[in-house]
């Protein structure tokens, strides 16, 4: 592929965005990343604490500006509301990350939009898989493969204090 569409919700302080725009330059691609988020002010970071003061997403994404410009376009709300109003402007997503909002409705409507924009090969990774934690995270993927579009496996990983569930799927 010379040309690759990512859809990430979920953009946090941008660290996907970053490594993903990284690969992306890497190996010399032309793309997009447009990343959704509610929340773009953070008192909770490095930046934030090395400047003593609340930062905003660019602030945090300042250091690697360079990628930020090229690759990726920040969408601050609703993930719901912007997937809608991105239909008509994203033809295809060859990638999605999908770590948005952690509600049942949320993610099942992330899944959707994502499946109808994808193809043969296309690929969605879905983070905190992990019922005890999140159950309407592991039902809503989980009523999502029922269809057998994808196929797709699970990863666990454990930092010491819990474990995390992550699903790679691919469109079939």
């Amino acid at each position: 592929l010379t040309n690759i569409n990512i859809l990430e919700t979920g953009t946090g302080r941008g660290f996907s965005s970053i490594m993903m725009s990284k690969i992306l330059h890497k190996f010399n691609v032309d793309g997009q990343i447009i990343t959704l988020d509610r929340n773009n002010i953070f008192d909770n970071c490095l930046i934030s604490s090395k400047l003593q003061k609340t930062v905003t997403i660019h602030e945090c994404l300042h250091e690697w500006k360079h990628l930020k410009d090229k690759y990726i376009k920040l969408m601050n709300g609703d993930s719901n509301e912007i997937i809608d109003k991105l239909d008509n402007k994203i033809k295809r997503i060859n990638f999605a990350f999908l770590d948005g909002a952690h509600y049942y409705k949320d993610l099942k409507h992330e899944l959707d939009f994502t499946e109808k924009k994808q193809q043969t090969g296309d690929i969605i990774v879905c983070d905190d898989y992990t019922k005890t934690q999140f159950p309407e995270i592991v039902k809503a993927i989980d009523e999502f493969l029922e269809s057998g579009k994808y196929e797709s496996k699970i990863f666990y990983s454990n930092d010491g204090t819990k474990k995390r569930g992550y699903v790679y799927m691919k469109k079939k």
